[in-house]
């Protein structure tokens, strides 16, 4: 009954969480698109890059679309296309209003041009936002360096990541790109502090040079 309820619980944040990845990635549907100003998308690529890369299951297109209703306001919007206001006032309606425009919870600048995040990155990324890893004890990580199973992380993205399943291998090396490993051993390895991972190279540092927050996006 447990593991049913936080299924239901993480599908009901899916929708939430894909978009809070967007805003962070800086994009919707296409890497390329360019979204300094307003952007026009078709609600059905819209929709489908939810359900390609969402983590857990995807809800159903009219629930993904009322869900959307309450985390943007549109500028305009038709029965086939839905414009997007620009990106910095997307951020600024997102929940608990308490984006700044220099706030990230997920550091990708060091991916080269021509390397797009995949479903390490984005199941990583909805992580850090929550500040715990779903269906592993990450007990005291806020402040304190922990030791992971390798097998279980493994066993927990693939359970949880939508899009493409990596391998183990290619796991490791998408992870490790995003993600200083503190120490490996064969069958464990360990992870900084849910803070450092989250600023990483202390690059994400708030206006008034606090440390991120988690409420600065998502409540835990």
């Amino acid at each position: 009954m447990v593991k049913s309820s936080n299924t239901d619980m993480l599908r009901h944040e899916s929708v939430k969480n894909w978009w809070m990845v967007c805003l962070n990635k800086e994009w919707v549907v296409n890497r390329s698109d360019k979204w300094t100003d307003s952007l026009t998308l078709h609600k059905t690529d819209m929709y489908n890059a939810y359900r390609k890369s969402c983590v857990g299951e995807p809800l159903g297109i009219l629930m993904f679309w009322c869900h959307m209703n309450k985390l943007v306001k549109y500028v305009s919007e038709t029965s086939t296309h839905v414009e997007l206001p620009r990106m910095v006032v997307c951020r600024q309606h997102f929940p608990n209003d308490k984006w700044r425009t220099r706030e990230h919870v997920f550091d990708h600048s060091h991916l080269s041009d021509n390397q797009s995040t995949n479903s390490v990155h984005d199941w990583w990324n909805v992580c850090l936002s929550n500040g715990k890893i779903h269906d592993m004890n990450t007990t005291n990580w806020e402040t304190d360096k922990i030791s992971l199973s390798k097998r279980e992380i493994y066993d927990v993205y693939k359970k949880h990541c939508s899009g493409r399943v990596f391998g183990t291998l290619m796991f490791w090396k998408h992870l490790t790109s995003v993600l200083s490993v503190k120490h490996q051993e064969h069958h464990m390895f360990g992870i900084p502090s849910l803070l450092e991972c989250r600023l990483r190279d202390n690059k994400w540092e708030t206006e008034h040079h606090r440390l991120f927050q988690p409420t600065h996006v998502l409540s835990k």
